[in-house]
């Protein structure tokens, strides 16, 4: 792709070629980006919401995105739209990834994911919970609070 020999040896060195090169081009590809940690992966959050759909319908929702999630990394951005345009906004090109936090103005439950944080954190109903921990190929555990004294 960048018309430079690879192999095990020089890794490290044309590495730092390909770097330079971007850093002079100022054309930092899209398809090299950080990884998801602390964000929630697309196919996962889709399943996720495609639940809600079923539980809430097609609802009006913020769509929170914070700083180092944006192009510009100047300011926070929130979206409102529905629940059914989510994959929209993956084709912004202000915004990265997917969104720090998605919830309804109701509050009814939310959906929060930390760039500092190893896991996503949703909150909901028992029986929404329920839901989302039955989906396959969705690593969703139910955590119990503690009770107050």
């Amino acid at each position: 792709m960048y018309n430079q020999d690879f192999n095990l040896e020089n890794a490290l060195c044309v590495q730092e070629q390909i770097r330079l090169e971007l850093l002079v081009s100022e054309k930092w590809p899209d398809n090299i980006w950080y990884p998801a940690e602390g964000s929630i992966e697309e196919y996962q959050i889709q399943r996720i919401r495609d639940v809600l759909l079923q539980e809430y319908g097609d609802i009006e929702v913020s769509y929170y995105y914070v700083v180092l999630k944006t192009q510009s990394w100047e300011t926070d951005i929130t979206y409102r739209g529905r629940l059914s345009e989510l994959e929209s906004l993956w084709l912004l090109d202000d915004l990265r990834d997917s969104p720090s936090a998605i919830y309804p103005d109701s509050k009814e439950w939310c959906i929060v994911t930390n760039y500092d944080s190893e896991v996503t954190y949703i909150g909901g109903t028992r029986e929404l919970i329920k839901s989302l921990t039955s989906l396959d190929q969705c690593d969703i555990y139910e955590i119990e609070p503690k009770q107050a004294k």
